[in-house]
């Protein structure tokens, strides 16, 4: 995976989770929160796991998808039927991990919070096993942004914002070479100024481009 720019935002985010703290990062549809956390996986180090959970899924099927995510991770381990979601989520939190690496894990799409996942949220932030990233949509109401905080427990909020032009430059350039695409210097800034600095607005066009060709 190729990674432009977000110095600022990745530091950020390293920087709270060294120091024991839950992040929230917060934007909008298509900036890049999802490449950030998983660029922030890439670079952070050898002692850390990072379990990438849909939180538009169930709390049951969630569960069920980081058991089996903890269960790749600790080599020798037999195949365990999924259990009752009660159950599956007593042994995510009380049983044996397999090493001792620090775990964090990346609610995607945290959009509606249900009473059953207020529930999770809660048992897992009580606990405090797990270091956690919830992505969510800049709309998020105030009200449910310090619901949120208080639900996952010492948490940094990181805004991701658009790309600053010379990002937009960079980004545009990684695709055209990804792509193998005869685009000049002067084309591909002038593509990059036209987008706003919006990342899936760039992926979006440069793949139409593709496809015309």
């Amino acid at each position: 995976m190729f990674f432009v720019g977000r110095e600022k935002e990745t530091k950020a985010v390293v920087r709270a989770l060294e120091d024991g703290k839950n992040v929230i990062l917060k934007g909008s549809y298509g900036i890049g929160r999802t490449a950030l956390a998983r660029h922030v996986a890439e670079v952070i180090g050898e002692e850390w796991v990072f379990h990438f959970i849909d939180f538009s899924r169930t709390p049951r099927e969630m569960c069920q998808a980081l058991a089996l995510g903890l269960k790749k991770k600790s080599k020798g381990r037999k195949r365990r039927k999924p259990m009752p979601y009660k159950s599956e989520r007593y042994r995510i939190l009380h049983g044996d991990i397999g090493d001792e690496k620090r775990h964090v894990i990346v609610f995607d799409n945290a959009a509606k919070l249900t009473r059953a996942k207020v529930s999770m949220l809660r048992r897992f932030a009580e606990e405090r096993r797990f270091q956690t990233i919830t992505i969510v949509e800049r709309f998020i109401k105030k009200g449910d942004e310090v619901f949120l905080r208080a639900l996952t427990a010492s948490s940094v909020v990181v805004d991701v914002g658009y790309l600053d032009r010379m990002e937009s430059w960079l980004l545009v350039r990684e695709l055209v070479d990804k792509k193998h695409l005869s685009w000049d210097e002067r084309r591909i800034r002038t593509h990059a100024d036209s987008t706003g600095g919006y990342p899936l607005g760039i992926v979006d066009y440069l793949a139409r481009t593709t496809e015309k060709t």
